[in-house]
């Protein structure tokens, strides 16, 4: 599936060159933790959160990305496969989301990409972001 953040939503991006630190006793989401300019980021399998129905067993997912989307205040990092240009969109480029409950983390999806537009701050909610 590929998920669109919006550039609003992003502290930064980093290349992901190191390892995480793993931490026992952690949600199947939570993949670990590196150092990205002296804060530590905890980094999110969004595969994982999102539709954990749909990936194989926890033990084969993947255990590195190409790079690490840093949202919410910088605490929080997105595994990401690849990344695409950036793009520009209107609001009729969007097929927004409808009601409320249901994958709260969708915000809509973007026509032209059929891709989903991630709501980062519900995503963030699901995890216990304060």
């Amino acid at each position: 599936m590929n998920l669109v953040v919006p550039l609003m939503s992003l502290c930064s991006i980093s290349e992901w060159d190191q390892d995480l630190t793993q931490i026992p006793g952690q949600p199947d989401w939570y993949m670990g933790v590196f150092v990205h300019r002296d804060q530590r980021v905890v980094v999110i399998d969004t595969a994982q959160l999102i539709m954990p129905e749909r990936l194989e067993k926890v033990s084969e997912r993947r255990q590195r990305g190409s790079h690490v989307l840093i949202v919410g205040d910088g605490r929080w990092g997105l595994a990401c496969d690849s990344l695409q240009s950036p793009l520009t969109l209107g609001k009729d480029d969007v097929r927004w989301r409808r009601g409320e409950g249901y994958r709260s983390w969708m915000a809509g999806t973007v026509i032209d990409q059929l891709s989903v537009l991630l709501n980062v701050d519900a995503l963030l909610d699901m995890v216990g972001h304060k």
